[in-house]
């Protein structure tokens, strides 16, 4: 199921903008919102809801319908007058197909036994919430781990699987909205990673998860590691709101040799490059 996102300032207009988009009526949608004490950027206070088609298979219009039968109906008035003129005796008798034998119909996979939920910190237990909202929490489970600033989840579940190999944008909604009530529910500054098992998609945010600027920022960061490397010492970078220093941490993860943390409070807050 593809989800689209659509802001308003209730959920009720929300929802309508979904209906108008998909020209379908509510009982035909699956809805999701996004809860309101996220502090999503650009929302200014409206509500987010998640809205996909209940049914994947496409509908059909009454045109296309009315336009094949009309096609279908020329076909075969067509096929009527070409049988009339063909003349009885050149025609040849008609030779016997062999019929086909069926192939077998597979079995259906079964399903994964997922086992009991687990225990999950408060990230966990938000994106629980999320599938929860998605119909699909008898049907998946969540797993929590944690390394250091960095939070691991895996979801497990057939179904939640398949939506992210159909659409990568799903995982990456996720993700996104894991990281911010990651910031919001942790005391610390802590980084939140989610993966679907048996998705065959990873959660590396590409860039079109990056925020605008993304490249100077992996510049800068970098920058600051080899400051570090060179002298030992640790360095303090300038004020950067969580996105921008979300970046910064995933850039110096990746260095070999250095550290970042988060200092400060509020809008003063900075990113910390030590030596590891």
């Amino acid at each position: 199921m593809e989800w689209k996102e659509f802001a308003a300032d209730s959920r009720e207009s929300a929802v309508a903008q979904a209906i108008q988009h998909y020209g379908v009526s509510e009982g035909e949608l699956r809805v999701s919102q996004v809860p309101e004490d996220l502090d999503i950027s650009g929302l200014g206070g409206r509500v987010l809801v998640l809205a996909g088609l209940a049914n994947q298979q496409p509908r059909q219009s009454r045109d296309e319908d009315h336009g094949g039968r009309e096609g279908r109906d020329r076909g075969r008035d067509r096929d009527r007058g070409e049988r009339r003129d063909r003349s009885r005796s050149d025609r040849k008798p008609r030779e016997e197909r062999p019929v086909a034998a069926k192939a077998p119909v597979p079995e259906p996979e079964p399903e994964e036994d997922l086992g009991p939920q687990q225990e999950v910190g408060a990230v966990g237990d938000f994106v629980r919430g999320i599938l929860e909202k998605m119909s699909l929490g008898p049907q998946s489970r969540v797993e929590e781990t944690r390394d250091g600033e960095e939070i691991k989840i895996l979801i497990r579940g057939a179904s939640i699987a398949q939506m992210v190999k159909n659409d990568q944008r799903t995982l990456l909604a996720l993700s996104h909205l894991a990281h911010r009530a990651g910031q919001k529910l942790e005391e610390e500054e802590v980084r939140v990673r989610v993966s679907v098992a048996h998705s065959g998609v990873s959660d590396d945010r590409g860039q079109e998860a990056m925020p605008e600027g993304s490249e100077e920022l992996e510049k800068e960061a970098r920058a600051a590691a080899a400051d570090v490397q060179e002298s030992g010492e640790a360095l303090t970078m300038r004020p950067m709101n969580s996105k921008e220093r979300w970046v910064i941490h995933n850039v110096i993860r990746e260095i070999a040799g250095v550290t970042s943390r988060s200092d400060g409070e509020g809008r003063t807050k900075r990113v910390k490059v030590e030596p590891e």
